[in-house]
């Protein structure tokens, strides 16, 4: 006997809990140790806190006091970048299977010319810019996540977006691979009646009709493998993948459509099962990767107070604390440069002002740091 469909509406609320459920038990432990990472390897990223509030332009970083690890991120992400896609060669390349058929002239050129109208749509797109954010996180964090969509600029093909880590979830098939996807995201008023017309959802519409079209609303869109549908016909509802964008403030649906082909690539730096070591699959958070920034964080950590420890004592060294006797200057100590301070022998006392931790040089401390800095690069 097989099991009833699913309604629209039981559909919608299950992708939401479904949602919930993995930020909750798989993500938000994760949310924890990016943080802290991002601290040291990517401090201008605000923060990997879900639902953490930072304004754009604000001051961040202030937690770092040394910059070797972000420029070491940097040199690998521009080393990655060169190896996989240079600008100045043919990084990809078509091939048929069975392979014989590819020893046909006709067949070689046929694919070379495929290859170049590849080159000339990524090269027309974001690509580029997005596969650096894609190595940044995957440094970083140790997983990330491109997301491709259809440009609706002309003379693009394709649109690239790297999301950020806090504002999806991931599942995985049975082989290991990811195949379905969950993603929050926001729009303005003015973009969602763009976009929909009047399928939009109400407030966007009346939220326009008021003037007020940058207000933003939130949305979800859920990209999982579709269980029934029929390939004989093109419609973007009978494709291999399924995608729904729903309105959580009043969980109705606003978008169904669908993918030929998964449109995320989700790579992780290693993959580690965590479930083993935990409370088994609805616990595991084993669909995240641990990446160089996750693998340092200690070294990091310790060359971060190593850094901030120098500073401390090379304050100490140009502006040591003082013991100032309680009477016999005339004004209040002056220590600028040249400063002449005026007082009374005999009101004094004799006492004059000293030096409390007199620190004379840092050569351990700077050379333990540099050892540090050698060890994180």
């Amino acid at each position: 006997m097989e099991a009833p469909k699913l309604t629209q509406k039981h559909m919608v609320n299950q992708i939401l809990r479904r949602n919930e459920a993995a930020k909750s038990i798989r993500r938000q432990r994760w949310e924890y140790l990016w943080d802290e990472v991002m601290g040291f390897l990517w401090p201008q990223m605000g923060s990997m806190k879900a639902q953490t509030a930072f304004m754009p332009g604000e001051k961040r970083g202030s937690r770092c006091y040394d910059g070797t690890p972000e420029n070491a991120l940097d040199i690998m992400i521009a080393g990655l970048q060169i190896g996989t896609i240079p600008e100045n060669y043919p990084w990809l390349d078509w091939e048929l299977v069975p392979k014989w058929l590819n020893q046909s002239k006709e067949v070689r050129l046929w694919l070379q010319r495929c290859r170049d109208i590849t080159l000339e749509f990524l090269a027309a797109s974001n690509y580029a810019m997005a596969t650096n954010l894609t190595y940044k996180h995957l440094g970083a964090y140790g997983t990330a996540c491109k997301f491709r969509t259809k440009s609706n600029q002309p003379g693009k093909a394709f649109s690239f977006n790297t999301l950020r880590l806090t504002d999806c979830v991931f599942f995985e098939g049975k082989d290991g691979v990811v195949d379905s996807l969950i993603w929050e995201f926001k729009l303005s008023a003015r973009n969602s009646v763009a976009r929909w017309g009047d399928d939009a959802p109400g407030s966007c519409k009346r939220a326009v009709e008021s003037g007020n079209h940058d207000a933003e609303f939130q949305y979800v869109q859920a990209i999982f493998p579709r269980e029934d549908y029929n390939g004989e016909y093109r419609d973007n509802k009978n494709m291999p993948y399924a995608s729904w964008i729903i309105n959580p403030a009043k969980r109705e649906l606003v978008e169904e459509s669908g993918y030929r082909v998964f449109p995320a690539s989700v790579p992780r730096w290693d993959k580690l099962d965590d479930s083993a070591f935990s409370g088994g699959a609805q616990m595991e958070g084993g669909v995240y990767g641990r990446g160089p920034g996750i693998k340092l964080l200690q070294d990091m950590g310790v060359l971060n107070q190593q850094a901030r420890s120098n500073l401390i004592g090379g304050q100490k060294m140009v502006e040591p604390a003082l013991d100032i006797p309680d009477d016999g200057y005339e004004r209040e100590i002056m220590t600028y440069p040249g400063a002449q301070n005026r007082f009374n022998v005999k009101r004094a006392g004799g006492a004059r002002i000293g030096i409390v931790n007199d620190i004379r040089d840092l050569p351990f401390s700077v050379n333990m740091q540099d050892r540090q800095r050698v060890k994180t690069d």
